[in-house]
């Protein structure tokens, strides 16, 4: 049972590890939309610049939710192969084998 809680605990850390917020998400993409405007020419405080800004952290926005989208169903995919194997232990661990002398020398043994 400790282990179930641990194997829990540490899938429940990386779960939340992965999250962002709007707002990190937003200023992630902001930073990277700067970044973006200044490498292709555009100075800051311009009307060109802000609208470069605003264009492409819409686009790097986008991209964000779209990788942690694909984080989460990751994610999920694990999560559900670490409990078919955890289902798999249990199965395994209620096999009950019972053994009953038989005639003779023999042994007749039956698991359920």
């Amino acid at each position: 049972m400790t282990m179930r809680i641990a194997v829990a605990l540490c899938i429940l850390g990386v779960a939340l590890g992965g999250c962002m917020s709007t707002a990190e998400k937003q200023k992630a993409a902001s930073e990277k939309a700067k970044t973006y405007c200044y490498a292709n020419g555009f100075n800051e405080g311009t009307d060109p610049f802000n609208r470069c800004v605003a264009g492409a952290g819409l686009v790097f926005t986008d991209e964000l939710e779209r990788d942690q989208r694909a984080k989460r169903q990751d994610f999920a995919d694990r999560l559900g192969r670490a409990s078919e194997a955890m289902q798999s232990l249990d199965r395994r661990a209620s096999i009950n084998c019972t053994s009953t002398k038989g005639l003779g020398q023999t042994v007749e043994t039956s698991c359920n």
